[in-house]
């Protein structure tokens, strides 16, 4: 379990999974979709470089864009 925990702390993958459920619940699927890939072009032209592509923070950013936006439809239908 403590494997899974630090896991999940490392890269501040949380933040990526509560950061997109927050836009999403706040604005719709489309916004958690839009910041997804907006925070890995950032992180891909900070590093120079396009092996910076981290798609385990995309799979991150998509679990809580799904979360955010079914909450969000489920709310304002």
């Amino acid at each position: 379990m403590e494997k899974i925990i630090n896991w999940f702390l490392t890269s501040n993958r949380w933040l990526h999974i509560l950061g997109c459920f927050i836009l999403s619940l706040a604005f719709g699927w489309q916004a958690g979709v839009g910041a997804m890939f907006a925070t890995e072009v950032k992180d891909v032209q900070y590093a120079k470089s396009i092996t910076a592509w981290d798609w385990i923070d995309v799979l991150c950013n998509g679990i809580g864009t799904v979360l955010g936006g079914l909450c969000h439809f489920l709310i304002f239908r």
